[in-house]
């Protein structure tokens, strides 16, 4: 979908202010709120993409009003209420004890195995790549054409590709789809390749030509027939 997340290119947001030392944590709600990542989805409330999905759901100018885990908090706040009757409840008096006494530190716990597997994903991550039976539907040197349709759901095909021709530079293997995941559609593996694009089609008017951009998603899901919306197609006619 087109949002406030997806601004690749885009121009008129100002400048961006680099934070001198920058801690790692803004504020200590920050740091509970990075554990409830694995928490929850451990138990099954969500997949990264869905993850993400309702992230770019926010209203437009409370994403660019609140902090980055702000933006966390509120998929959490999402999928948990959908998911579990008695959150809501929950959450209500937790946030009324908190009006009543801002100052009284966060609930302490000790759970060495969610310490354990978050450190793990902090270095790793959760691998997405998986094993595909079938050849992928683009090779490295194949002239694509990115879909310039706009989905309504969750996309990994960035913005300021869509509608551009590029060339596959590079063939990453078979990963989780993340358009179909994001939805209830399924993992669909499909082959993740690069795709480089010339400046000349991507640099906005009267500005300085710069290195040519390379998308890591636009060329994600290359199985055919594995959505409505294929994002790629080969270009056979030859651009001047």
């Amino acid at each position: 979908m087109n949002g406030i997340h997806d601004v690749g290119a885009a121009d008129g947001f100002g400048p961006i202010t680099v934070e001198v030392d920058e801690p790692v944590w803004h504020a200590e709600w920050e740091k509970a709120a990075f554990s409830f990542f694995p928490q929850t989805a451990a138990a099954g409330y969500f997949n990264l993409d869905e993850f993400r999905a309702s992230m770019e759901r926010i209203n437009p100018v409370e994403y660019m009003i609140t902090p980055y885990y702000a933006h966390w908090m509120h998929a959490f706040e999402e999928y948990l209420n959908r998911n579990d009757p008695a959150f809501g409840a929950e959450l209500e008096r937790r946030t009324k004890a908190y009006l009543q006494d801002p100052s009284a530190p966060l609930p302490e716990t000790v759970n060495h195995g969610l310490a354990d597997m978050i450190q793990a994903l902090s270095y790793s991550g959760a691998p997405a790549r998986r094993e595909i039976d079938r050849p992928a539907a683009f090779a490295v040197g194949d002239r694509v054409l990115v879909s310039p349709t706009v989905p309504l759901t969750h996309t990994r095909k960035a913005g300021y590709v869509r509608g551009m021709v590029g060339e596959i530079i590079l063939s990453h293997g078979a990963f989780v789809f993340p358009d179909s995941a994001a939805t209830g559609g399924g993992r669909l593996p499909s082959t993740s390749t690069a795709c480089c694009f010339p400046p000349r089609t991507s640099t906005a008017r009267g500005s300085r030509p710069r290195t040519p951009p390379t998308s890591p998603t636009c060329g994600s899901p290359t199985s055919p027939g594995s959505t409505a919306d294929r994002p790629l197609q080969k270009e056979e006619t030859p651009h001047a």
